[in-house]
């Protein structure tokens, strides 16, 4: 008679592991945001099926100072923009993102630290302004837009959008 072959433990394990690996990759995408076109403006949230990257400790609006709206976005000097709302994520929430962020309305696990109390202040037509989470962990949540005839209008970022 003939011996049955052994299967290969190792090489089984491999490939086990290796789709486990893959399907894993195909499925964790960066948080992205999205602008929606409301008034006040509205930052919608999606980071697909995956847990893994669906978290925000910080989200911030500011008024892009002139000099920095047409400088490549990894030179412009932050520090000139006008921070004009800045929320946290606090306590259990452990930076949970919510699916939609509208300005001024603070999301539940969240707290704001610009202004330190009441609302912030209203959108100008015209200015230009960024939205956006930290930049290292959660790129794709960064947005450049204004106000045109009363409605958020998404623009280009210098550098970043293509």
């Amino acid at each position: 008679m003939f011996a049955r072959p052994t299967p290969n433990i190792s090489l089984l394990a491999r490939l086990a592991a290796f789709s486990v690996v893959m399907v894993g990759l195909s499925a964790c995408h960066p948080l992205r945001a999205s602008l929606k076109q409301t008034q006040p403006p509205s930052f919608q949230f999606d980071s697909g099926i995956s847990e893994c990257c669906n978290f925000l400790t910080f989200y911030r609006i500011e008024e892009v100072a002139p000099e920095n709206q047409n400088v490549d976005w990894l030179q412009s000097k932050p520090k000139d923009n006008t921070v004009l709302w800045l929320i946290s994520s606090e306590g259990d929430n452990s930076g949970r993102v919510p699916r939609l962020i509208t300005y001024g309305k603070v999301p539940t696990g969240f707290v704001q630290k610009i202004p330190l109390s009441g609302e912030p202040p209203p959108l100008v037509e015209g200015r230009v302004y960024d939205a956006y989470g930290p930049p290292v962990l959660v790129p794709e949540t960064y947005i450049r837009f204004t106000i045109r005839e009363g409605k958020p209008v998404r623009l280009p970022v210098p550098g970043k959008d293509h």
